[in-house]
C-alpha cells in the first residue's frame, strides 16, 4: 500500500507518525511519536515489540493491529498453540469473552486479570472507571501499557506485573474478569504457562476463585471464558469444593464431544507433534478422567453476601455494572 493510501485509512485520534510506524510497518523518527509512546520505546524494543530503525528511528518488530469493539490492539502474530503460542494474545476466546464486558461507570474499579494485551481492562475503563491490569509476563506488561497509551486510556490503567491477588492486594473490585488457562496439561506435551489449567484443565480458574472472597467488593462480580472437561454430571471444575463464601455459576454457551476437543487441540499442536499423535494422548487422557464432553463456557461467581439491593447480576452481554 502506498504512503498516501495508508494514511487516508488512519483512524480518528491515531497521529500519523504513530499510525505509520504500527500499521505501515515504516520506519519512524522517535521524536515525531507522542510523548507517552516514546517513553515506552525502551521496554517495547527489549521485549522485541519495537528495533531500531535508521539512527533516531524505530520500526514495529512483530506487531499485529487489530481492531475490536472501537479499540486499536497491538497482539502478537497469529500462531498455533504448544510452544509458539503467542504470549500477547487475542483469539476468538478473547473476543467472546470482551461480549460481556461493560464500560464501567466512574468510580467503579476493574482487575483484568491475566490482561494479556488487556483488551478486557480497556473495555471496562471505557465508561469512566479505572482498570488494573495484572499479568506474570513482561511482554503482555509492556503489550498492555502501550495498548493503554494508544487508546487514550492510560490515564485510568495501571499496570502490575506478579502472580494472581499479590499486585492488588489490598484492592476490592466491582468488575474481575479474566481469560483463565484452561488447556490441559498432559504427559508429553509441553505447553506454556499462561495456556496451561493444570491435568482437567480448570487449575488457574480454582486458584482465581480461591483469592475473590477477599479481593471483590460487596457488590463486585466476577466473569471469565474457559473450555471445561466434564463428565456426565458436571464440569471437573466442581470435583473439588469452591469456596464456601462464594456463588459460582457455570453456563455452557456450547459444548462437543471430548474426541472432538481432543482432535481440536491436536491440531493446534501440529508444530510440536503429530496432529493425531497429540489427539490420540487427550484423548487417553479425557477417558482416565472420565470426561465425555467439554462445555464452552461463562463463569460467574459473586459474594454470597451480595446485597440485594445491588440488581441484577446480567441479562446479557455487557450488561453488567
Amino acid at each position: 500500500m502506498d504512503l498516501e493510501a495508508l494514511c487516508a485509512r488512519r483512524p480518528p485520534g491515531w497521529d500519523e507518525a504513530t499510525w505509520l510506524l504500527l500499521a505501515g510497518g515504516r520506519a519512524v523518527e522517535a521524536a515525531r511519536l507522542p510523548e507517552a509512546l516514546r517513553a515506552l520505546i525502551p521496554a517495547l524494543c527489549a521485549d522485541g515489540l519495537l528495533e531500531p530503525g535508521p539512527p533516531g528511528a524505530v520500526r514495529a518488530g512483530g506487531w499485529v493491529l487489530v481492531g475490536c469493539r472501537g479499540l486499536l490492539l497491538l497482539v502478537d502474530p497469529p500462531a498455533q498453540y504448544g510452544a509458539e503460542r503467542p504470549e500477547v494474545y487475542l483469539g476468538p476466546d478473547s473476543l467472546w469473552l470482551a461480549g460481556w464486558v461493560p464500560a464501567m461507570r466512574p468510580g467503579a474499579w476493574t482487575w483484568d486479570l491475566g490482561a494479556g494485551s488487556g483488551l478486557q481492562g480497556l473495555l471496562a475503563a471505557r465508561g469512566g472507571g479505572r482498570s488494573v491490569l495484572t499479568d506474570v509476563s513482561a511482554r503482555c506488561l509492556t503489550a498492555s501499557a502501550a495498548n493503554a497509551v494508544l487508546n487514550g486510556l492510560a490515564e485510568r490503567i495501571d499496570v502490575r506485573g506478579g502472580d494472581l491477588a499479590r499486585p492488588v492486594r489490598g484492592l476490592r473490585f466491582d468488575l474481575v474478569v479474566s481469560l483463565a488457562p484452561y488447556v490441559p496439561d498432559v504427559e508429553g506435551i509441553a505447553l506454556p504457562g499462561f495456556a496451561g489449567g493444570g491435568p482437567d484443565g480448570a487449575a488457574f480458574l480454582r486458584r482465581i476463585l480461591e483469592v475473590l472472597p477477599e479481593t471483590l467488593a460487596p457488590r463486585g462480580v466476577f466473569v471469565a471464558f474457559a473450555y471445561l472437561l466434564a463428565d456426565e454430571a458436571a464440569p471437573l471444575l466442581r470435583r473439588l469444593p469452591l469456596p464456601e463464601a462464594l456463588e459460582v455459576r457455570v453456563e455452557a454457551a456450547a459444548a462437543l464431544s471430548a474426541d472432538a476437543f481432543a482432535a481440536a487441540l491436536g491440531e493446534r499442536l501440529r508444530r510440536q507433534l503429530p496432529p493425531e499423535l497429540a489427539a490420540q494422548r487427550y484423548a487417553a487422557h479425557f477417558r482416565r478422567l472420565g470426561v465425555t464432553r467439554v462445555e464452552a463456557a461463562l463463569v460467574r461467581a459473586w459474594r454470597r453476601d451480595r446485597p440485594a439491593e445491588a440488581g441484577p447480576l446480567q441479562s446479557g452481554p455487557a450488561s453488567l455494572g
